[in-house]
């Protein structure tokens, strides 16, 4: 009897044993703590801080409506993320209308313990326009002299800052400005009250390389050629805030559009951008069309982009990448490498990287939205999954290579939301190839 009574024993100290964990794993209830909220154009986004949820199980639904309206609608549940240093629910509500007032309601339970509704407004950024009520003034190259006056413009970009205040549109004539070297723009404009410069539609307003040191600055309708090597085309200093690059051309660049000193909240929108790359080599890494350089709060948007070596890379958080035609570059198409949270990429082409067409190496927060975009042919793969990821909600997507849409890293899709995407392989092979054992796929 005494080896049965030892077994008992032992059983019991394993059930309490049990117990204690299980206690300690559910004891305490969740806290919410530092809520941020944020927008752009077409997207409101939350990080929503907690302590205390060790089993991860706390959860957040989302309703939204336009302030003043009767109506609430569902929009995705907030994602958990326990990732690179967050512990917080995150997440965005997409395809919202411009410049309108929201009305958010979240809804923060933990069956463990812990709970908070709370309502927030929050609204949309608007659509840039022209202002309205500043001076319009004529410019022309050179280097001094006029008086802004259509029979006696301005002689360079230098002379006409002089007098740039916000809301001031600068008509550029047909002309290099470019032959003194490197234009800088240093006049600020206000916030939905730019100073703008555009072309005067006389012919084509000519730039080499140019460098955005002011906030609320508006370049339009220009046209930036690079020649004799220049590695860059359009650079900040002093992150500048909110400026609008539209409507603009781009030839010969390597680094074309590059926030190297920062910038937040820019529209960057129907720019066609050819760099200065060989498409079909496959082993240059640098030149990018938009590199934003890890900056947040951005719209890329209706851009078309080729022979750089990434189209659009390294969003910070609160970015939203849409409506891009980018094809033909000798690396990937988007490059999210080192975003953090609430990155959101859809309804992009991308046709022929040489390499990859999205990529995931790696993400450093979450969640990522990665929806209705098209991939065709690359290279490597469509999804480039080589490092740490975290929480995306990959849906409704295209994706289409000719070996295996997903290569090397396509384990680390452990972690994502698929819905809905469609998986085609030219040749007759597996869409994924994993060397990790998938049963804990979501």
């Amino acid at each position: 009897m005494k080896p049965l009574k030892i077994y008992l024993q032992h059983k019991k100290q394993t059930i309490l044993f049990f117990l204690l964990i299980t206690t300690l794993y559910s004891f305490g209830q969740t806290v919410p703590g530092v809520f941020e909220k944020y927008s752009t154009i077409k997207s409101i986004g939350f990080e929503w801080n907690i302590s205390g949820d060790i089993n991860h199980n706390a959860q957040c639904l989302v309703q939204y409506r336009i302030n003043g309206t009767a109506t609430w609608h569902d929009a995705q549940p907030l994602f958990r993320v326990d990732f690179q240093g967050y512990d917080m629910l995150a997440g965005s509500i997409l395809f919202l209308d411009e410049n309108t007032e929201y009305e958010v309601k979240l809804d923060f339970s933990d069956p463990d313990g812990g709970s908070e509704i709370r309502t927030e407004l929050i609204s949309t950024k608007p659509v840039p326009v022209l202002p309205a009520g500043g001076n319009t003034y004529h410019v022309i190259p050179g280097s001094s002299g006029g008086d802004g006056s259509q029979s006696n413009p301005f002689q360079g970009i230098a002379t006409a800052q002089n007098v740039a205040q916000a809301g001031d549109i600068f008509l550029l004539h047909a002309g290099d400005y470019g032959t003194g070297g490197q234009v800088f723009f240093t006049q600020a404009g206000e916030e939905n009250n730019h100073i703008v410069w555009k072309s005067a539609g006389d012919g084509d307003v000519i730039f080499n390389q140019v460098r955005i040191e002011a906030d609320y600055i508006w370049l339009h309708e220009l046209n930036f050629i690079y020649e004799n090597g220049n590695d860059y085309g359009l650079r900040t200093s002093n992150a500048p805030l909110g400026v609008v690059i539209t409507k603009n051309n781009f030839s010969n660049c390597h680094y074309c559009i590059y926030l190297n000193d920062g910038g937040e909240n820019w529209y960057i929108a129907d720019n066609i951008i050819v760099g200065d790359n060989d498409p079909n080599d496959g082993s240059n890494f640098s030149g990018e069309g938009i590199e934003l350089a890890r900056t947040s709060g951005h719209t890329v948007a209706y851009n078309k982009i080729s022979r750089v070596a990434d189209g659009i890379s390294y969003p910070r958080k609160n970015v939203d990448i849409y409506n891009n035609d980018i094809f033909e570059t000798s690396d990937d198409g988007i490059e999210g490498d080192y975003g953090h949270n609430n990155i959101r990429i859809w309804r992009n082409r991308i046709s022929n990287p040489n390499n990859n067409g999205i990529s995931f190496q790696p993400m450093n927060g979450a969640p990522w939205y990665v929806l209705y975009n098209q991939v065709a042919a690359p290279g490597e793969n469509t999804l480039k999954l080589r490092d740490r990821t975290d929480r995306v909600l990959l849906a409704h997507n295209t994706l289409v290579a000719w070996s295996g849409p997903i290569g090397s890293g396509s384990s680390l899709m452990q972690s994502f939301q698929s819905n809905n995407n469609l998986w085609i392989s030219i040749q007759d092979r597996y869409i994924l190839i994993t060397d990790r054992n998938p049963k804990n796929w979501v």
